[in-house]
This record gives structure tokens, sequence and C-alpha cells, in this order.
């Protein structure tokens, strides 16, 4: 220092002088002139560093199970002149940005979650940005929005079919309820399947509905009543609908069905679903078809011949009540397996039917233990020997004689053969006035015919 000057201030980078001393270390007054020589000392205070600015924040993250990519977490940011980024990644409990864990070894800009995470289970991840000043080291944080990471069950939809896959297995989930577009279709065999489940809920327990199962049922029972459709009569001014019950219940085939509950467990412990065959799956009684449906069915016209159930009572007007085939309005749906009933006019018609606006329902009890003996069709005449389930009175015999069932009736009738379970042994229409039908090793007992309306039941 000069003397008789006054002394000249240091600086030096990224720091602020804040106080000067001299040899005995007290405060210096640097506006005085010298008068001798001095020994001073600087006192420096670093600059602060500048927070980063985050420029692109963490959004919050769903995976699918299984994920093997789109699992990473990325983060942008920018550091203001003479600063340097450095990152550290925290996992945490809760959906906070504080107060979490150090991922070790996680100091860059993105972060990819591991793979092979649960499905139902939330995680929570945030990134710290620290800016480091070059002259002095100083540092500065900014910490980035929570991220919460979901992973969700992996679904492929089939229409009405879901695909549902985790960590506790694979299921196939058919939704009775669905309302989509898309048709439903098994193009090829689905395996590893833990189980397979039919989702629906029904209106009242009890009451009648129509149902199609996708797979088939040995103890139906338990869910409720299920009946096949056997044909339409009119008695009176009442037009019926008349069914059968059976104690196994087949896939893909239309039931009349009086539930136990409103939401039954129908669940199949099978480890593979096969590829879908192509057709229709009606029941078909002489001009009258309950048709099962695999995709959302709409009417656009009124002009038809076609009845849907009531799933709920129109009670202002008393026209129908639930529980009863409705005919079909416009605009009106049908969600996938479940059933319409068609009538078809071409169908054995020799002039135009009234058809009726509504039609009850009635179940039938077929499950019977008959004693009804073969007769040889060559003893001359015939007294049918048959044990009628519903009685009336017909021009229709049926009976049955070394292995074969006899038919006597107009042509053109449709017939269906059951077994006592109700599975279905053979359909068919009469070609003549006496029909020979052989069964071959599909039965050895008791069969059921079901014809003109009227069920008949032989040895076979």
């Amino acid at each position: 220092v000069i003397p008789g000057k006054t002394v000249t201030l240091p600086t030096k980078d990224g720091y602020t002088l804040s106080d000067i001393k001299d040899e005995n270390n007290v405060d210096y007054d640097i506006t005085e002139a010298v008068t001798k020589d001095l020994a001073l000392t600087a006192e420096w205070k670093p600059l602060p560093a500048t927070a980063p600015t985050i420029t692109k924040d963490l959004n919050d993250l769903t995976l699918v199970y299984g994920y093997t990519d789109g699992n990473t977490l990325t983060i942008a940011a920018e550091a203001a002149e003479g600063h340097t980024l450095s990152y550290q990644w925290y996992s945490n409990t809760n959906f906070s940005n504080e107060d979490g864990e150090a991922i070790v070894g996680e100091n860059t800009d993105s972060y990819t979650i591991p793979t092979g995470k649960n499905a139902g289970v939330a995680d929570y991840y945030y990134c710290v940005v620290t800016a480091t000043r070059a002259d002095n080291g100083e540092k500065a944080t900014a910490a980035s929005a929570c991220a919460m990471v979901a992973v969700k069950d992996k679904v492929e939809h089939k229409g009405a079919l879901s695909i549902i896959e985790n960590q506790d297995g694979k299921i196939a989930v058919f939704d009775g309820s669905y309302r989509g577009g898309e048709a439903f279709e098994i193009t090829s065999d689905i395996e590893g399947l833990s189980s397979v489940k039919f989702d629906r809920t029904f209106s009242e327990v009890g009451e009648y509905s129509t149902i199609m199962l996708p797979l088939s049922i040995d103890n139906p029972s338990q869910y409720g009543e299920f009946a096949r459709f056997v044909g339409v009569e009119k008695v009176g001014d009442k037009w019926i609908v008349n069914a059968s019950t059976v104690t196994t219940v087949e896939a893909f085939t239309p039931y009349i069905f009086r539930p136990n509950s409103t939401e039954p467990n129908f669940t199949w412990n099978v480890n593979k679903l096969e590829k879908t065959q192509s057709g229709t799956y009606t029941d078909k009684v002489d001009n009258w078809t309950l048709i099962g449906v695999t995709k959302v069915k709409m009417w656009d016209s009124d002009d038809n011949n076609d009845y849907g159930f009531a799933g709920q009572a129109v009670t202002s007007t008393g026209e129908y009540t639930i529980g009863e085939f409705v005919k079909v309005a416009a605009g009106a749906k049908l969600s996938p397996f479940r059933c319409y009933l068609t009538y078809d006019e071409n169908t054995h018609s020799k002039s135009s039917v009234v058809l009726p606006t509504s039609l009850e329902v009635r179940i039938i009890n077929a499950v019977v233990e008959p004693e009804i003996e073969p007769v040889d069709p060559d003893d001359g005449d015939i007294k049918t020997p048959v044990s009628e389930i519903r009685p009336a009175t017909s021009d229709i015999k049926v009976w049955s004689y070394d292995k074969t069932i006899y038919i006597e009736a107009q042509a053109d009738m449709a017939y269906r053969i059951i077994d006592l379970s109700g599975k279905t042994l053979q359909n068919g229409v009469t070609n003549s006035t006496r029909d020979e039908i052989h069964l071959g090793g599909r039965a050895d007992g008791i069969v059921i015919v079901w014809i003109g309306g009227k069920s008949y039941k032989v040895k076979y």
C-alpha cells in the first residue's frame, strides 16, 4: 500500500469482499489515507448458486403388467452460466417430492423403472436437480414434481371377451352387459389361462332371462334354473313360450334362465379357450327360433318379427311385465350372450299370422324316469307308447324299436331329441309320414323327443 493513497479493493471470481482486517485483526477503514506500510487481510464471501430451471417436468406414468419398454421417466433442466447440473432420483412411499429415499446410482436426467412390478401397485418417484457454480462450488437445487407410476393389468379385448393378465395369472372374462361395437371372436386358441368367468348382473332373482354361456356346465342348478326352448303355442288369447329344464348346459346354446342370484358367479377352472366356430347359435322349433348373439345386436326398424326379453316391467301402460318376450322396436339393443325370439313367416306357413306384442314363458320339467317298452312297427296299428310331459291331444306318434326312433307326423315338422340331462342328441325336420331316426352310440336308455310343441319320452 502506497503511503498517502487509499486501499484499492481486490476482486475474486465467484466471491464478494465481505471485510478487510489489519494486522491486529481489526476492521480497516479503506477510506482513510495510508500513512505507513500495512499488512491487510481480505475476507471473502462466496456468491450463491442460482437454482436450476426445470424445463420438462415429470408426469404420472401408467404401465401395463409385463412391460418391457415405455418405463422411463425423463427430466430436462437448464442452469445459469458458470453452473453445471447433476441429478439424483428418489423413491417415496407417498405422493410427495420431499423426504424420499435416494436411489443409489441413479444420477442422470432419466430413470428406468425396474421391470417385474406387480399390477395394482403404485410407486412414487421424483428427481432433485443440483446446479453447482464452477468458480466457488456453491450449490442450489430444484425438485421435480412427484410422479406416480402405476402398473395395471394387461388386458386384451375381443368384443365382449377380455383376457386379463397379472401376477395372479391370466383369466378370460366375458361381459354379459357389453355394449361396444366389436364382435366377439377367438381366432386361435387362448392358452395358459387360470380361469374363465362370465359377468352379468340380473335385474331380479327368480325372474326369467335369456342367456348363452361360452362354456358348458355340468351342475347348472347352483346358478339357477336353465331351460331349452321347445316351442311356442297359443292358449286362448295368450301366447306361451315353452322351455324344458335341463341338468347340463351346453356351450353357445340359447337358454331361458331363472337366476338364484342377481350376480351369479359363473367360473370355470380351465386353461384354454378354443377357437370360436363359425355358425349361428339357435334353437328352432317350427316357425319360431331362439337365437343367441355374440355381439351387440341393434334393431333399425319396427318392421320385424323379433322379440326381446323384458328386463323390467312397464307399469305406466301395463303392456308387459318383467320376464316376458316383448316385440322389438327400432333402436332396441341386445347385449352379447343373450337371446331373442323370432318368427319366420316363410316356414311351414299357409297364411299370415297375427303375432302378439308379448309372449309369456312357461318352464316344463323334462327330467323324468318313465318305463316305456319298445314296440315293433310291424305289429299293425301302433298305439303310441309315450308319456307326454305336457299332456295334449296330438296326431303325432313317437316310439322306438330296435335302436330306431320312429316319428309319424306331417312332413316338414322340426324335432329335437335330447337325453335326460337336456343334452341335444339330434335336431332335424320330418321328411315323410314316418321317419326313422338312428342315434348310434349317442344314446342308451330314455330319450325325449320334442316335436310340434309337445314332448315325448321313449326307451332307446
